[in-house]
């Protein structure tokens, strides 16, 4: 319970700096940020075999092409569609080269 409650503490910390970072931005360059919003009901959406995303720390994924390809099968993937997969992604141990992977899939933020 501890080891769950930190890393939900940990996915708020990230999320708070994800949304401080695109301000920045902004001011920075005066233009609106270019990386894509999503809301939750955008990603709830796209939960079919022929158009699945999934949210993994406050990222969203398009993971369409990837789930014929998936080790563990499509199915543990397809459980998620259009939800946030971040505990269950990380509580099955996917390696960091399974994250870095991951990011060839990425679409953009949620926001709320």
């Amino acid at each position: 319970m501890k080891d769950t409650l930190t890393h939900i503490v940990r996915l708020a910390m990230r999320k708070v700096r994800l949304v401080e970072e695109a301000a920045i931005f902004e001011r920075v360059t005066n233009a609106p940020c270019q990386i894509p919003m999503h809301t939750l009901a955008d990603v709830y959406e796209h939960c079919m075999p022929n158009d699945c995303w999934l949210i993994i720390n406050d990222k969203v994924y398009d993971v369409t092409e990837f789930l014929k390809e998936h080790p563990g099968g499509e199915e543990i993937i397809l459980e998620y569609a259009g939800r946030d997969a971040t505990l269950p992604f990380y509580g099955t141990g996917h390696s960091s080269d399974t994250v870095r992977e991951m990011e060839k899939y990425w679409i953009g933020l949620i926001v709320e």
